[in-house]
């Protein structure tokens, strides 16, 4: 995967993932990220491209059937290889309370115009 600039995705970016992504205007603080391996932080963005975390939990509802089951079918072999890296034998249950507990704060600041770079006072 590219980016405009032609670099690898996976050579330019390390495994910190920014929650609410950089191109939506995520800052570059603690409060916006989580720690990931590459693999796990490049197989989130194969699932959900830079979309809000609440984003996320929609698509993850509309592959999951009134069983509470992943329609595997729906989802295509790429999406479901990179399902099985990022929430491995979870269920679609399991992935959104995930997703609530530890990316669901950061979109609620964001939106809220709360999640900002702090200042760096000179004294």
């Amino acid at each position: 995967m590219a980016d405009t600039d032609g670099v690898n995705w996976k050579k330019k970016h390390d495994a910190k993932h920014h929650i609410i992504s950089r191109s939506l205007g995520g800052p570059k603080i603690p409060k916006n990220t989580y720690p990931w391996t590459k693999k796990k932080h490049q197989a989130y963005h194969d699932l959900f491209c830079n979309f809000l975390p609440s984003m996320a939990i929609g698509i993850i509802n509309l592959w999951t059937d009134e069983n509470g089951c992943l329609k595997e079918i729906l989802m295509g072999e790429r999406n479901l290889r990179a399902w099985r890296i990022v929430f491995p034998g979870a269920t679609p249950a399991q992935a959104i309370k995930f997703i609530r507990r530890n990316f669901l704060p950061a979109e609620k600041l964001f939106l809220e115009g709360k999640l900002i770079k702090e200042e760096r006072h000179p004294f």
